[in-house]
């Protein structure tokens, strides 16, 4: 599974559905499902989401680009849906977290 999400964390931009997600892994997506819950404990869009949130935190203290811009090279087209996204991942809206 690392190799899979390794491949992923470089192409957090692209819109991956779970068909991809288990193509790119040669598993089906239902089998994708049951390794990452037994492995990561959580799905595999969930296990996406961690992935983009995380680089997310980092371009957001690492970096003066905008909340937009940082939406859109980890995957979402609107920043409304992000920022929404990152606060329920991290507890406060990504302007809060830069600061």
């Amino acid at each position: 599974l690392w190799k899979l999400w390794k491949k992923v964390g470089r192409r957090l931009h692209h819109p991956w559905s779970l068909a991809e997600l288990g193509e790119l892994a040669c598993v089906s997506p239902e089998h994708l499902r049951r390794l990452c819950h037994k492995e990561l404990g959580r799905s595999p869009m969930q296990q996406l989401t961690y992935l983009r949130m995380q680089r997310a935190s980092e371009l957001l203290l690492d970096s003066e680009e905008k909340i937009e811009t940082i939406a859109k090279s980890v995957g979402y087209r609107n920043a409304f849906h992000f920022s929404n996204v990152f606060l329920e991942w991290a507890g406060v809206r990504p302007s809060e977290f830069r600061e």
